[in-house]
């Protein structure tokens, strides 16, 4: 009894990790400066993964003044069949296929038969992110969250430059993996960094925030695709220069207080005093914040896949966020390379489309504080899946009105919508699901298989056109399935984040039970000997 009520009393003396990044500041200069910088790396981020659209743009068909030429292909489309036969059976009629895309760009006429060339190169960047986020996320959760996002971000500004200076397919191919493997697990990691150095509604604004970064970059894309449409213009100067000097930004960045917590207290009141003299606060004293119990176990612990498996707490979580992200990046990237099969203009279809985003993050951003975050995501999901099958009642292309044209273009931007919404929120959940030893090896498995979805896009639409239906159909019906399967989780709304898991949690609340005795019968021994004195 003596000792419990000592223990407590040494306990309340001492503050916890959240009262001590109170104290240095949770919401104030650095966690808003951060967020800006964070924010311009989204921006950019988006021109990388929805580039594909851009730089893999139909060719255009100009038959200089050939005759057979102009009466195989009535209105300058190579996909209609017969103008697809006449150029590509016959080599010289190549040099007819115009055009400033990657497409046209080598000897390799990627128009020309060429159709699952074409869709593996453009799901190159999902791979890259496939693989990075297994490795990042594994380095952010057992070596350090600032490590990993900075040798992501050096290993797409690598991929960027090598893209931009290719000369063949095979080079493309190499900068677009490294490319896609070093941007979306650095836009990943974010969420983990903001989860553990804010408290409070700000840390769901800027969760949100970051995504208005991401929605503002797309318009600009839309605009510069539009006035700078040469495919090695946009890689080198529009794509390779900001992210490189981006990679400065890393130099203001500290190492995530929360995440040093687990595996050492001292280095995190460190980063804490860091963080308190940018904010304008007083430092703290390592010995007034309580030990990390867990501190030796987690310093020598290595998390990886198998402990998102092996504990029943977290186990379902894991299974049906990898399902749900797969649906939920399935349906974004769905609609943009859709966007050539709708009605209206190409950059007319991408400006309604981004700007619906914006807007729905800021929404998002200005409600999240009072979403209940599962059921929205569900909600979320149905609408799109009704959405997307609107489009089977269209009238065919070769028939379909002005009106109807201006219709499916409003729907695609509703679907982007309400997808960015689920987007936004699915971020949120998965960081409140998992707890801070496992989140950003958990959030980068999951966003791993989000990219399966991004990389299964170019094979759906070019499916979807081979048997007559739009590709929106398709994607809205499968995140439909996919999206819902959160339904067996629980809510997280409201509730604190997690630091440990639940069964280790256990194990560690009776090992931190004997340390006190064992404290305390020395204090009793060291009493003993001075009274003896």
């Amino acid at each position: 009894m003596l000792i419990n009520e000592q223990s407590q009393e040494i306990n309340t003396s001492q503050m916890t990790f959240d009262e001590a990044l109170t104290k240095a500041g949770d919401s104030h200069k650095y966690q808003k400066l951060v967020f800006i910088y964070f924010g311009f790396q989204w921006f950019v981020a988006n021109w990388i993964l929805l580039s594909p659209v851009y730089l893999f743009r139909d060719p255009i068909v100009d038959c200089q003044g050939d005759n057979n030429c102009l009466a195989s292909c009535l209105g300058g489309d190579y996909n209609d069949s017969g103008c697809n036969t006449f150029i590509c059976t016959d080599p010289p009629k190549f040099q007819y296929l115009t055009g400033d895309s990657i497409t046209t760009a080598f000897s390799t006429i990627l128009a020309c038969n060429n159709e699952n060339i074409s869709s593996i190169l453009q799901s190159m960047p999902y791979v890259g992110s496939l693989v990075g986020f297994f490795l990042f996320s594994f380095v952010a959760d057992n070596y350090g969250r600032k490590l990993a996002l900075t040798l992501a971000w050096m290993s797409a500004t690598i991929g960027c430059l090598g893209l931009g200076l290719a000369q063949n397919l095979q080079m493309v191919a190499i900068g677009y993996f490294l490319t896609g493997f070093g941007v979306n697990p650095s836009i990943t990691i974010h969420f983990s960094f903001i989860n553990e150095h804010t408290l409070g509604d700000f840390r769901d604004i800027q969760n949100i925030g970051v995504q208005i970064f991401f929605g503002v970059g797309e318009i600009c894309l839309v605009l510069i695709g539009y006035f700078f449409p040469e495919w090695r213009i946009l890689c080198l100067f529009w794509f390779t220069i900001p992210i490189f000097v981006l990679n400065f930004g890393m130099i203001f960045v500290q190492e995530s207080p929360k995440f040093l917590y687990s595996k050492n207290k001292v280095k995190s009141v460190k980063v804490l005093n860091l963080i308190a003299s940018v904010n304008g606060k007083e430092s703290i004293n390592a010995s007034d914040v309580q030990d990390n119990p867990c501190e030796e176990e987690n310093n020598s612990k290595v998390y990886s896949i198998i402990d998102l498996i092996r504990y029943k707490s977290i186990r379902l979580n894991f299974i049906c966020g990898l399902i749900m992200f797969f649906g939920v990046i399935l349906v974004y990237y769905g609609i943009s390379f859709a966007s050539d099969s709708l009605g209206l203009n190409f950059y007319i279809n991408n400006i309604i489309i981004g700007i619906s985003e914006i807007i729905a993050y800021l929404i998002t951003n200005a409600v999240v504080v009072k979403l209940r975050r599962r059921l929205w995501i569900m909600i979320g999901f149905t609408v799109c899946g009704v959405l997307s099958i609107c489009y089977a009642f269209f009238p065919g292309a070769d028939s379909i009105s002005l009106f109807w044209k201006i219709v499916q273009t409003i729907l695609a931007g509703f679907m982007r919508f309400v997808i960015s919404c689920v987007l936004s929120l699915s971020y949120i959940y998965l960081s409140e699901l998992f707890p801070t030893v496992v989140r950003s090896l958990a959030l980068g498995l999951c966003s791993a298989a989000g990219t399966f979805g991004s990389i299964s896009c170019p094979f759906i639409k070019k499916a979807a056109q081979n048997i007559n239906v739009n590709p929106i159909i398709m994607f809205g019906i499968i995140g439909l399935f996919t999206g819902n399967i959160i339904i067996f989780l629980k809510e997280t709304f409201n509730e604190p984040l997690q630091d440990d898991i639940s069964e280790k949690q256990k194990c560690d609340k009776q090992i931190k039970q004997f340390q006190l005795i064992v404290y305390f019968q020395k204090s009793q021994i060291i009493h003993f000997k001075n009274k003896k004195i």
